[in-house]
């Protein structure tokens, strides 16, 4: 189960002169068929929660809930950042959501009980980082240039070597071991000399 904030997105900017609320807007989905039941969104962190509405363009019968739902929620912007917007300051938030289904499943906070090493069923909250600015229009986006090349960086980390596409840390010891799919475009177990047939006659196999 899963649920996360698609809008705004990840390290925006957004334009919140003379706004009094801010919207968030996400998808969420549940396996074995089990129905997504309430989706909660927080603007601090996960430190307090609103439950969104749902939205599910498609009826589905019990057990059977493959398709994403959709959340929306509109909520006021607290006081503590109104007064520091009204100052001309830019007031960076941390957007969350959490969701339940109908098996009572709830999304969990974080990924260290869950981890593993290919990123399987990693599911916990999805948090997007977004600067409120005073200066730009109300709802305007404007997408920020990173200094590293991962865009959502929810835990702030950061590999120091890519492996493939997984970006994985390899260790130093072992790190000429890898085949680099760019250098080699395939790899073949059949190498070009004879093998033998099943009644013991040579055959030729090829690359």
């Amino acid at each position: 189960m899963t649920s996360f904030i698609c809008n705004p997105p990840q390290n925006a900017v957004v334009g919140v002169k003379g706004a009094t609320d801010f919207t968030f807007k996400g998808v969420s989905w549940s396996g074995g068929g089990r129905k997504i039941e309430r989706v909660d969104v927080s603007m601090d962190g996960g430190e307090s929660w609103t439950a969104a509405e749902l939205y599910k363009p498609i009826e589905q019968t019990y057990n059977h809930h493959w398709a994403w739902t959709q959340f929306s929620k509109i909520l006021p912007i607290p006081d503590g950042v109104r007064k520091k917007l009204a100052r001309g300051e830019k007031v960076d938030i941390d957007i969350t959501s959490k969701a339940l289904d109908s098996g009572f499943n709830v999304q969990p906070s974080v990924v260290a009980p869950y981890w593993n090493a290919r990123g399987i069923a990693i599911n916990h909250w999805y948090h997007v980082k977004v600067t409120l600015d005073p200066s730009l229009p109300k709802g305007e986006i404007v997408r920020r240039e990173l200094e590293h090349d991962m865009p959502n960086t929810p835990s702030g980390g950061k590999f120091d070597r890519k492996w493939e596409l997984g970006g994985f840390t390899l260790d130093p010891k072992h790190k000429d071991d890898l085949i680099h799919y760019s250098e080699k475009a395939s790899v073949t177990w059949y190498h070009n000399k004879s093998h033998q047939s099943e009644d013991g006659k040579e055959m030729e196999t090829h690359k």
